[in-house]
């Protein structure tokens, strides 16, 4: 933030160089018939700099100007104006500037309304600089957040709880609970992944940004990636996702050997290829906005069609 700001104060000092030297050149004649804009740009440049002064000194040039002088900074505007602005705003002064009985007076108000567009696509270029790089470095901590969430999860119920203890009973309670907790926190890993992908993104708008920056959204997206994962755990831990790319769990749970920690390892299932693939999922889950909502939309149908065949063959008492 503190590098951004100093290379706008950088933009900001050259710009006034560039409007110091317009100042040398301002017509004498119109200079002393508008005398009370001279002063006023006097009084500005006085001032401390800033992009609101530097801004109302540019719009008060356009009445010292002279002819030439009012062409020349036209027809560079053009140029700023189609890179910027986009091509609607560019034909329509350029339409404007061809016409034949265009009056000098009408070119200094094209010329000032030009600046002000100019000005405005400027201000609104910075404030979604400076908002991208807001939501870049609240994603990212959000992410390494996540991370580190991630893995003392890991850590904690699968290096810890279930190699140091002997307590059958805490073992089995955890055997259900760990893996629920996996993938939660696997889903919210996913969802912090998600956008900090998104903030990559140079295309925003500013209403998207100021949706992006809000608390209340970046909350609703990992409270949804979170939700996503746990339905995905249960759609694996009910069979109804079955299949070499999808883990498996055996939920009987047997502790019969006197070794109690290898054993409910082992009754459980607990591989780590298959918790691996729980991972993967569960992050899938909480990264995409639309992989839940299609395998809930697609079981629906099934339910539905299940239902229908079980209607029609039910007989007519």
């Amino acid at each position: 933030m503190a590098k951004q700001k100093q290379t706008k104060n950088k933009f900001l000092e050259q710009y006034y160089v560039n409007l110091k030297s317009d100042y040398s050149e301002i017509d004498s004649n119109r200079a002393a018939t508008y005398k009370d804009a001279k002063d006023k740009i006097d009084s500005l440049f006085n001032e401390d700099m800033s992009w609101k002064n530097a801004y109302e000194i540019a719009r008060l040039f356009v009445l010292l100007y002279n002819d030439n002088k009012v062409d020349i900074e036209i027809k560079r505007l053009l140029v700023d104006i189609k890179v910027d602005l986009g091509d609607d705003i560019y034909q329509f002064y350029s339409q404007e500037i061809q016409t034949n009985d265009i009056n000098l007076d009408y070119k200094r108000e094209l010329l000032a309304k030009m600046i002000e567009d100019c000005q405005w696509g400027d201000t609104k270029k910075y404030t979604n600089i400076e908002l991208n790089s807001n939501i870049s470095l609240k994603y990212s901590i959000i992410y390494i957040v996540s991370f580190i969430c991630f893995s003392l999860t890991f850590f904690i119920f699968y290096f810890l709880f279930i190699n140091s203890t002997k307590d059958s009973n805490f073992l089995k309670s955890i055997v259900f609970f760990d893996k629920v907790v996996i993938a939660i926190v696997s889903g919210i890993l996913g969802a912090s992944f998600s956008l900090l992908i998104k903030s990559r993104t140079t295309d925003l708008k500013y209403n998207e940004l100021l949706l992006f920056e809000n608390p209340f959204y970046i909350i609703s997206r990992i409270l949804i990636g979170s939700c996503a994962a746990l339905l995905m755990f249960f759609f694996f831990y009910s069979g109804l996702l079955r299949g070499a790319l999808f883990p498996a769990f055996q939920t009987n749970i047997l502790i019969n050997t006197s070794d109690v920690s290898v054993d409910v390892i082992k009754s459980t299932n607990i591989d780590i290829s298959q918790i691996a693939l729980l991972i993967i999922w569960c992050f899938l889950a909480g990264f995409s906005e639309s992989l839940i909502p299609n395998l809930l939309m697609k079981t629906e149908k099934q339910v539905e069609d299940q239902v229908g065949k079980n209607t029609q063959g039910t007989p007519n008492q």
